[in-house]
């Protein structure tokens, strides 16, 4: 009886040590918050001002966020990962630019600055993504090729960023996008990737920021829709109402959460051979933190006004 119950013991012990390396959607969830938190801090804290140039209003925006990675309960180096991918990733709050950059072409940002220029130069070239092409897809295949994603995570991705032009574009509901990201969730769950692995992360983080965005806007969607109650029409021509139609951020934080978790893979992986969880991590926060900023930040504040 008591070989059976160490027997029994030690199998206990094996399944906690696998269920504690598995890699799940909840397993960025703690990012996914801090996100929430970033989008807490914006629009209790943020002051408007009228700005001199592009660059004066990027910069300001810029120095903002990264006050709050700053004041965060990240611990140093992750604080020096997000101050850095901020920085990198600064003139996506221009949100027009950003889908264009994603989507169609990452040449530098069409009507911007110098400096606009020079860092998105920056980042194609780092990154060898070529400008005649929209960055998205190149950063997925990039990360097949070197090994960090595979075809399931990568067939994921794809079917995420159609509904993320279609959140952006007012044909994909929030609950229509919700229900997307949680079906993906719970099949990725079942696929027992690992943290020790180089596969998966990018979709993990990715998940976590996107379900715990959908939650924030939510809860969160009388800041940013209008008295005036219109419908709208669904992809399958039934009415909707305005409040799912008018929630089109959630797009831009997923689509920014899969640019910076995709950056960190492949920089992780350039300079040690591993893909880190920390990396992927935190460079998804940040993409998602400025992208969706610049998108809500339009409605009504000076300071974004030089953006189309």
């Amino acid at each position: 009886m008591k070989k059976i119950l160490l027997f029994s013991g030690f199998l206990l012990l094996l399944v906690q040590q696998s269920f504690a390396q598995q890699l799940t959607s909840k397993t960025y969830d703690n990012l996914g918050k801090l996100h929430n938190q970033a989008l807490d801090n914006f629009n209790a804290n943020f002051k408007d001002r009228q700005p001199t140039s592009v660059d004066d209003a990027v910069n300001y925006v810029n120095s903002f966020i990264n006050d709050f990675y700053q004041g965060s309960s990240l611990n140093s180096t992750e604080k020096g990962l997000a101050v850095a991918n901020n920085n990198k990733f600064k003139y996506f709050i221009s949100e027009n630019d950003f889908y264009n950059y994603i989507s169609t072409s990452s040449s530098s940002i069409t009507g911007m600055s110098a400096n606009a220029k020079t860092s998105i130069d920056a980042l194609n070239k780092e990154f060898s993504i070529d400008p005649l092409k929209g960055a998205y897809g190149q950063l997925l295949n990039s990360c097949v090729s070197k090994g960090i994603m595979d075809t399931y995570e990568q067939q994921k991705l794809v079917e995420i960023e159609t509904f993320i032009y279609g959140n952006k574009n007012g044909t994909i509901t929030i609950d229509q996008f919700e229900n997307k990201l949680t079906t993906i969730a719970r099949e990725f769950d079942g696929k027992n990737y690992q943290i020790t692995g180089n596969t998966g992360h990018t979709l993990a983080a990715s998940l976590a920021i996107g379900i715990n965005s959908v939650d924030w806007w939510k809860r969160n969607n009388s800041l940013y829709t209008t008295t005036t109650k219109t419908k709208g029409k669904g992809p399958n021509g039934y009415e909707i109402d305005e409040a799912s139609l008018v929630l089109p951020w959630v797009a831009a934080d997923v689509g920014g959460a899969i640019i910076g978790a995709t950056v960190g893979a492949i920089s992780s992986y350039a300079g040690s051979g591993r893909v880190s969880g920390t990396s992927v991590g935190i460079g998804a926060v940040a993409g998602a933190v400025v992208a969706s900023t610049g998108a809500a930040g339009k409605l009504g504040r000076a300071i974004f006004s030089l953006f189309s």
